[in-house]
């Protein structure tokens, strides 16, 4: 038993100390034993690699844990109810299919991280709602100060009273065509924003990152954020950065606040409602 102790003491010190070393210091003390088997480089490197294995499962582990319960975390907040909505001319269809599952699409998720890149965007930030923050003042300096225009109807550029722009067209319209339309096509363009620069980065906003369609007390778009306190921040669309940040810092959360009166919740999966009993907290 001292000896099995011994080894797994030299295994714990294989992430201190170079490998080879402890490869070697564990040959030569295995050799002076005739009562076990010998054990050769390619064993105990093979029982070096089972105990890093065992560390990645539960990784792995603690992942989907934690996934879990976001999710009945988000559950408690929201129940779907989809509803089929006029979002373009001749298109009533679901409102999530707006999104057109951008996640996955890796063509434009790489021309919206070329042009995050020129605003500024840095390869690492403290945690997932550092980077939120700072892809969203990159947007909203963006159109604030390099747009000649930041707000126009769909009626004056679509003729049209209703009509959301993709993640996909709202960077054709606001990068390369350079021309800001209303509030729900700014949400798509900085939709589009945080997805790549949190798919670039690595983090996982499963259940964190809505967009929402507001009915009171004005028409809105926005998008909604999760973060790591369980605060839903507001991530505004007309408003500028001096409002977001201010309401950011602040921690407020914008579905125990005035937006309340939601026509839709929604992802790229389908839409939801708000829970009566959080609004009313």
């Amino acid at each position: 038993m001292e000896l099995i102790k011994k080894i797994i003491k030299r295994i714990d010190e294989y992430f201190s100390k170079n490998e080879n070393e402890i490869i070697d210091e564990l040959k030569i003390e295995l050799s002076n034993k005739n009562d076990i088997i010998t054990y050769n480089n390619k064993s105990i490197q093979t029982f070096i690699d089972t105990l890093k294995d065992r560390d990645l499962i539960i990784k792995d582990l603690s992942t989907k844990l934690n996934e879990l319960k976001n999710e009945l975390v988000f559950n408690k907040l929201f129940k779907e109810e989809e509803t089929k909505y006029k979002w373009k001319p001749g298109k009533t269809i679901y409102l999530h299919n707006s999104l057109e599952n951008f996640s996955e699409d890796t063509e434009y998720q790489e021309k919206y991280l070329a042009f995050l890149k020129t605003l500024g965007l840095k390869d690492s930030y403290k945690d997932i709602d550092e980077t939120v923050y700072k892809i969203v003042l990159l947007i909203q300096k963006y159109i604030n100060n390099t747009l000649l225009v930041d707000y126009k109807t769909d009626q004056e550029v679509f003729g049209t009273g209703e009509y959301w722009l993709s993640p996909r067209e709202a960077f054709d319209q606001y990068v390369t065509n350079e021309l800001a339309t209303d509030c729900e096509d700014t949400s798509a363009l900085l939709y589009g924003a945080i997805i790549s620069g949190l798919n670039y980065l690595g983090y996982d906003y499963n259940n964190r990152l809505l967009r929402v369609d507001i009915d009171f007390p004005v028409g809105h778009a926005v998008v909604a954020y999760q973060k790591s306190n369980g605060v839903w921040a507001c991530i505004e669309s007309t408003y500028g950065e001096a409002r977001f940040s201010k309401n950011w810092i602040r921690d407020k959360d914008m579905f125990k606040g005035v937006y309340t009166g939601l026509w839709h919740i929604f992802d790229e999966v389908t839409e939801y409602e708000l829970i009566h009993s959080y609004q009313r907290k």
